[in-house]
């Protein structure tokens, strides 16, 4: 240091930045912003000590602090400046990070390095808090569950996805990468792709815009882009987050579609009931009224107790069928009186009381031999409200003089009912559907009557006796419901 110029003296001393002189590997003098900022109560503290002595053992890439002090000083000596990082130690042992300028002086008795320090601290914790922030967008961007992808403003091309972008789409990170959703034949819509970049340049963000995309296996899933504009390094990009909203959306569709069916089905029921207890009322009226009823003959008479009993019949089956569908919607069993039956003579039953209650159509009931030897452990009724349901809607669907057969047939473990029918058919939708509660394959049908519980507790029936019930069924061309009842039902 030019110890006889007095305006570097002044300089020197005034400085906020801290200031120190370097001779032969020794501080040999310093500024008081020096000693300030390390915490000393005089420049003694640090004259003559050598830099990597008032420095932690280590500097931060891995470095002895001895040794990469002695080659910071070569070089400012050989190219006669040179900037760096550097942590010196505080008097009280703290660490200071600083920024250090070393400056090669050549004066008429010694070279000497003048050093400059200046305290980053702030730029430091600033450095910190980004790469702490992006390690946490890292940690978010892989971990969530959802795909999330970012590409540029500019052309849309992608620079990132996610694993659950790899996963959902079966896109590859390193076959995504600089390629454009368009370009990888994501949206099965592309014409949307248009309002969705308008809206995100216009308001600088998206939310929840739906759109159907192709994703892997040929699969084509709704979901809820959410968008944001954001800067990397100093580019704009899109920032985009899909919410697969498939499954939710089917169900609430469904909830949709069985509300409407429930609306039907009170109104249907309220219809249902209705009808056999007008006739119930309007007989017994004309039968209770003194005047009118001495013009009626007992045949008459007869006939119309007979009209009441037989509604009577109708509303009591629409009420059990109530009380089964609602041991179903509860989880429980449909109660079961279990007993040693030939299922044979319940399957003449039913076919000779349909062959004589409808005469309008056509019934042929065909038995195997050994089927009339066969005892099977069931519940009677029950099997007979499976037959009767099933008879009843061949007779519903099927034309007048049309033809419908009641089969039974002895399997490996037990027996085979099939009622085939030649009427109006489903289509695959509506074979689909058949047991669901509630369901109703010809809705608008009023002369087609029922409540559309039928089938679901026919199937009830069937699997709490351990057997199996299959529907084929093609339009125009009829049913065909079959059933197997297993030796022992439990």
């Amino acid at each position: 240091m030019p110890k006889n110029d007095n305006k570097y003296r002044s300089f020197f001393e005034s400085s906020t930045d801290a200031m120190l002189i370097i001779e032969n590997n020794e501080f040999v003098d310093c500024n008081p912003a020096t000693v300030a900022m390390l915490g000393y109560e005089s420049k003694e503290g640090i004259i003559n000590v050598s830099p990597f002595k008032i420095s932690p053992e280590f500097q931060p890439d891995g470095r002895l602090s001895f040794d990469k002090a002695a080659e910071m000083m070569r070089i400012a000596q050989k190219h006669g400046n040179h900037r760096f990082e550097w942590e010196h130690l505080r008097k009280d042992g703290t660490v200071i990070p600083l920024e250090v300028s070393l400056t090669a002086i050549e004066t008429s008795d010694n070279l000497h390095l003048h050093t400059i320090w200046r305290d980053i601290s702030s730029r430091k914790q600033a450095e910190k808090a980004k790469q702490e922030y992006e390690e946490r967008f890292r940690h978010t961007f892989e971990a969530n569950p959802d795909p999330v992808i970012i590409a540029k403003l500019e052309d849309s091309s992608i620079i990132d996805v996610n694993r659950a972008f790899e996963k959902v789409t079966g896109v590859s990170r390193t076959d995504a990468l600089g390629q454009n959703s368009e370009q990888l034949g994501l949206w099965r819509n592309k014409d949307l792709r248009v309002p969705f970049r308008k809206q995100l340049q216009d308001h600088g963000e998206v939310n929840n815009f739906e759109a159907d995309f192709n994703v892997q296996g040929d699969q084509v899933r709704t979901g809820l882009l959410s968008a944001r504009i954001i800067l990397n390094n100093n580019e704009p990009c899109i920032l985009t987050v899909i919410r697969d909203c498939t499954t939710e959306k089917a169900a609430k569709q469904a909830l949709v579609e069985m509300d409407q069916i429930k609306s039907d089905f009170i109104s249907t029921a309220a219809h249902e009931l209705n009808t056999p207890l007008t006739a119930i009322m309007g007989f017994a009226e004309l039968l209770l009224d003194p005047i009118s009823s001495k013009s009626f003959s007992e045949e008459q008479k007869r006939d119309f107790l007979q009209e009441i009993y037989e509604k009577g019949e109708t509303l009591n089956r629409m009420i059990k069928d109530f009380l089964d569908i609602s041991h179903i919607e509860s989880g429980l069993q449909i109660p079961m009186d279990l007993q040693e039956t030939n299922l044979s003579d319940r399957l003449k039953k039913a076919f000779n009381y349909y062959k004589l209650h409808e005469p309008e159509h056509s019934f042929e009931l065909i038995l195997s031999k050994e089927m009339s030897h066969v005892i099977l452990t069931i519940d009677a009724k029950r099997i007979c409200q499976v037959l009767d349901n099933l008879l009843s809607n061949a007779v519903k669907y099927s034309p007048e003089k049309g033809k419908i057969y009641l089969q039974g047939k002895l399997t490996s473990d037990g027996c085979e009912v099939c009622v085939r029918d030649h009427g109006i058919g489903m289509s695959p939708d509506q074979t689909a559907k058949i047991f669901d509660k509630f369901y109703r394959a010809d809705p608008l049908n009023a002369k087609v009557a029922g409540l559309g519980l039928g089938m679901c507790i026919v199937r009830q029936i069937i699997e709490e006796h351990n057997g199996r019930i299959d529907v084929e069924s093609k339009v125009g061309k009829g049913t065909n419901v079959t059933f197997n009842l297993p030796y022992t039902a439990n």
